[in-house]
């Protein structure tokens, strides 16, 4: 890119989750974040064009998986992105670990005088209005520059209980400070939230100096930091590349970041979002924001639908047809036909343990290339 980039604030992209939640599409080999779901492209594009669509930021670090460092870097040739580097995780080790390895190695490349500001976001939210995304993150930035960790609140529209909130507190800066975070709560809670102005969604987005965040994990979740810091030691570093050893990176614990960092610091602030954002996780949630015909279905591939409503319908081969049905999710692929309501989306995980518990290879891998 010609644009000079911000020495400074660096994108931390997260793709290493496997979207057990809109299987059968989304597998364990090739997840939903690198699959087309809406207007041609994969989440993990869309969240690369934005990020690179602005001159405020460094080239990103990419933190995914070994299972799909060859799928990140055909999409990294084919787009010719500048990326700073792609950091290879063996196994999964959940977000506080992810954003540790990112400031360790941040830390690492900068002047000894440079703090960087990272961005953690995940690469499957769907965030189609990129200035506005960029001139929360500027608010964001900061409040991080004075020492905090920002998280950002998405303003609720409805219950939802897919989805963990964030409770506000007392107003600082641009923001407020976190008075506490809420695990996805029930139908009633989640009604009850809504109704009192006061929770927002948590987005998974995070902005913080790459030092705070270290020493608030070392503090809090010390032995997280320590086992991150043996891991990365042993790291093995190329050009563009960061692979660990297998052994030393499953010694660490795999807790999220809001268990081991944001729940217990004093310094967790949030920045309510501006941007709209959906974190297409559920099959009812991308029916949510998919174009649809004059019966409110979202249709994909060869379907024909009759006296079908608000039903999410999706095939990538064999012609697919209903009659007479209504609030459906009905996906079909070559080894697996997956129907359900579409109200009890988030029961699929449910099934996903079940599967998991049949050692069933269809969680893995499809059986041909995604149409």
């Amino acid at each position: 890119m010609s644009e000079k980039h911000s020495a400074n604030i660096t994108p931390i992209i997260l793709s290493g989750g496997q979207g057990t939640r809109l299987w059968p599409l989304s597998r364990a080999m090739m997840p939903k974040q690198f699959i087309p779901l809406i207007f041609g492209e994969s989440l993990f594009e869309q969240t690369m064009s934005r990020i690179l669509s602005s001159n405020m930021y460094s080239e990103p670090i990419i933190l995914c998986s070994e299972n799909h460092q060859t799928i990140v870097e055909g999409l990294i040739d084919k787009h010719q992105w500048l990326v700073q580097k792609i950091i290879a995780e063996p196994c999964n080790r959940n977000t506080s670990a992810a954003l540790a390895m990112a400031a360790l190695y941040k830390l690492s490349v900068a002047r000894v005088d440079e703090d960087p500001i990272l961005v953690m976001m995940p690469s499957d939210h769907y965030i189609p209005d990129a200035n506005q995304f960029h001139e929360s993150i500027t608010k964001a930035v900061t409040l991080a520059e004075e020492g905090l960790i920002v998280a950002f609140g998405i303003p609720p529209y409805k219950p939802h209980t897919g989805f963990g909130y964030i409770e506000k507190g007392e107003v600082y800066g641009q923001g407020f400070r976190v008075k506490k975070f809420h695990e996805k709560p029930s139908e009633d809670t989640a009604k009850s939230y809504l109704d009192s102005g006061l929770f927002y969604w948590n987005s998974g987005i995070l902005v913080t100096k790459a030092s705070v965040y270290l020493n608030e994990l070392k503090t809090y979740s010390p032995d997280i930091y320590n086992t991150s810091v043996a891991a990365f030691n042993e790291a093995k570093g190329s050009h563009d590349l960061l692979t660990f050893n297998q052994n030393s990176f499953e010694m660490i614990p795999s807790v999220a970041i809001d268990y081991a960092v944001m729940e217990k610091t004093c310094k967790a602030v949030f920045v309510p979002a501006s941007f709209r954002w959906d974190d297409l996780g559920s099959w009812d949630s991308l029916w949510g924001i998919c174009e649809k015909d004059g019966d409110s279905n979202t249709k994909h591939g060869d379907v024909i639908s009759i006296n079908t409503q608000n039903s999410m319908l999706w095939t990538s081969g064999p012609l697919l047809c209903t009659v007479g049905v209504e609030n459906l999710i009905a996906v079909v692929e070559d080894d697996v036909v997956f129907i359900g309501a579409r109200d009890h989306a988030e029961d699929i995980k449910i099934l996903i343990d079940v599967l998991k518990s049949k050692n069933r290879a269809e969680l893995n891998n499809r059986p041909k290339t995604l149409k």
